[in-house]
């Protein structure tokens, strides 16, 4: 395939608004242009020539109805991504929305808050073919109990930020079996300060749109999780702190064949590492030290 028959699918949130779009690359003068579900020409404008900018969704747009008839909408601060191939002609973009908690609508967990919207988008011409909620209930931690609380309604997450969906490889070992399979497990966390919790939010399979709390993971302000993509029985998660004086942490777990979705993805069982460089007193940034 030449490049100039390829597309590459982007997402991109800029202010208000989100375009989901495509980039095509060819001789052509550069230009933009309105994808079938958008209402807005792309906020990204082209500034060499053949390359060619597609707006997808925009903030306010809608595909379909929710099961109360009202309008499924695109809604502000989106941030962290996710996406995968349904093998059916579409592929699924999972967005989170940075939502302070205990503002916006009421979402599909039953409480206003930060959340993550799924998309359904057509490959052939990127038409949006349906939108709803991922998250349908939360299982918060007990630390008295040091439990899982069952799964329920009304949970409230804040400011949801950047993203990772791990491939499955990441919480499953198909040599010795251990992990979690039944599906993906999205990654995000809370970048609202030192009370910040990060979260696994299972997609597909006879979990999905089941949300878990990931203690072991550690309180921070979290911008991202991101799991190592093939580490065997062991399970590997860097934590971005974008706190002032914020650290890099690693979270280091062993898969299982019990419990519950992140139980048996080793997230729930491990140790939390600080990251230190020793004999360096103050940051470089031209170094990154």
């Amino acid at each position: 395939m030449s490049i100039t028959q390829q597309r590459l699918i982007i997402v991109l949130a800029l202010s208000a608004a989100i375009i989901v779009g495509g980039i095509h690359i060819s001789s052509a003068q550069s230009n933009v242009t309105i994808g079938p579900s958008s209402s807005r020409s792309p906020y990204v404008v082209p500034t060499i020539p053949g390359v060619i900018t597609e707006s997808i969704l925009t903030v306010g747009d809608s595909v379909n109805n929710k099961p109360d008839g009202t309008p499924y909408r695109m809604v502000r601060i989106p941030d962290g991504l996710g996406a995968f191939d349904n093998n059916d002609g579409t592929f699924s973009v999972l967005i989170n929305h940075e939502i302070p908690e205990g503002l916006g609508a009421v979402r599909e967990h039953g409480a206003n808050t930060s959340f993550v919207s799924r998309w359904v988008i057509r490959k052939s011409d990127l038409t949006v073919l349906n939108g709803d909620d991922l998250v349908e209930q939360v299982a918060t931690w007990d630390p008295v109990t040091s439990s899982f609380n069952p799964l329920a309604q009304g949970v409230r997450m804040g400011r949801l930020c950047s993203a990772d969906l791990p491939p499955a490889s990441a919480f499953f070992n198909a040599t010795t079996n251990l992990g979690f399979s039944d599906g993906r497990i999205y990654m995000n966390g809370e970048e609202v300060g030192p009370e910040g919790r990060a979260f696994g939010h299972v997609v597909n399979g006879s979990s999905d749109g089941d949300t878990y709390e990931l203690p072991y993971l550690g309180k921070f302000s979290w911008e991202n999780s991101v799991a190592h993509p093939a580490t065997g029985d062991k399970t590997v998660v860097m934590g971005m702190d974008d706190g002032a004086g914020g650290q890099v942490y690693l979270y280091l777990g062993d898969k299982t064949n019990a419990g519950n979705p992140v139980e048996r993805a080793g997230l729930n069982n491990g140790n939390l590492y600080g990251i230190r460089v020793s004999g360096v007193v103050l940051e470089d940034r031209n170094n990154g030290i």
